[in-house]
């Protein structure tokens, strides 16, 4: 948020914690598995980015379920630009059994995307990391970059 502000970009921030939500940026309290909240959330806007995040553990679509709200009501809003952050174990052929629902959910989120009349983009790191961004990472399409983590600000970027 702090980028796209900072870029005189106009952002309505959907978020469970305004705390965490940027000066500069509309504010709109909810929750993305509330259909009806993610579209008054939409409304009015050319692109979202989403950068959901839950604890998986265990079998859940505590993730995936968010994101198809998202999805679905982009389209029906006539967003045509999509941006999000899913994660690297999208590519990974095998993980272990700690990773496994958090890969499952992931791939949930992929196919959505896939299935959808959006033009979007998956932004798939290893690991987001806090700290200062370098400037400096490596973008890879529809492929798995090197290992190692990237800043929220590269991310962002």
């Amino acid at each position: 948020m702090e980028r796209a502000v900072g870029r005189g970009h106009d952002v309505r921030a959907f978020a469970r914690a305004p705390e965490r939500v940027v000066e500069g940026a509309e504010i709109v309290l909810g929750d993305a598995s509330d259909a009806d909240a993610v579209a008054a959330a939409i409304s009015g806007r050319d692109a979202v980015i989403t950068a959901l995040g839950v604890p998986i553990e265990g079998p859940t679509t505590a993730l995936s379920r968010p994101t198809a709200n998202v999805v679905h009501v982009a389209e029906a809003a006539g967003v045509r630009r999509l941006s999000a952050v899913l994660s690297m174990v999208v590519f990974l052929s095998k993980v272990g059994e700690r990773f496994a629902e958090n890969r499952n959910e992931h791939l949930r989120n992929l196919e959505t995307l896939r299935g959808s009349a959006l033009e979007w983009v998956g932004l798939c790191p290893n690991a987001i990391e806090d700290g200062p961004g370098s400037g400096s990472y490596v973008a890879v399409v529809d492929g798995k970059a090197p290992g190692g983590g990237i800043s929220r600000v590269d991310l962002a970027d």
